[in-house]
């Protein structure tokens, strides 16, 4: 978690955000398929460590997203959304890999941890770079009035 602060407090803008948070996906869902599959314990432990970076990776990362994207007035409300919202995933998790695990070998269930994980990247992929502020339109709008440019405006 410590690496994954200091590798993403260095680059600080909504894209690298996003680019960190689907970095993030991808490696805990690789990380998560391969503990059951490699028989190795020195290399899981190796995947557990890059497992581990990028759960903080995607932590980070969706945290400075939705501090970006959520207004003030709302923002706690959001956080507690979000917090329970992960909390619920967890146990969820937890009981379904019970659930598995009385059926499946422990390497199936890394297995399907992994697939599972993938669902969590078609996820990220929908996340914006960043919010657009209500405003913005207006402010858009008005602009190429004013300096005589055509009324084209792009979204980002």
């Amino acid at each position: 978690g410590f690496i994954a602060g200091r590798v993403i407090s260095r680059q600080g803008d909504a894209y690298s955000e996003r680019r960190w948070l689907l970095l993030g996906c991808v490696l805990v869902a690789a990380t998560r398929g391969l503990y059951g599959v490699v028989p190795v314990a020195g290399v899981v432990v190796v995947l557990f460590a890059v497992g581990g970076f990028a759960a903080s990776t995607t932590g980070i990362a969706s945290t400075l997203i939705f501090q970006r994207w959520t207004p003030d007035h709302v923002r706690a409300r959001a956080f507690s959304a979000l917090q329970a919202a992960n909390f619920a995933a967890v146990g969820i998790s937890m009981a379904v890999s019970g659930v598995l695990l009385t059926e499946l070998s422990p390497a199936w269930v890394c297995g399907v941890a992994g697939i599972v994980g993938l669902c969590a990247l078609l996820i990220a992929f929908r996340v914006p770079p960043r919010r657009r502020d209500p405003d913005d339109h207006l402010e858009l709008a008005s602009e190429p009035a004013s300096t005589g440019q055509s009324g084209l405006l792009l979204a980002t």
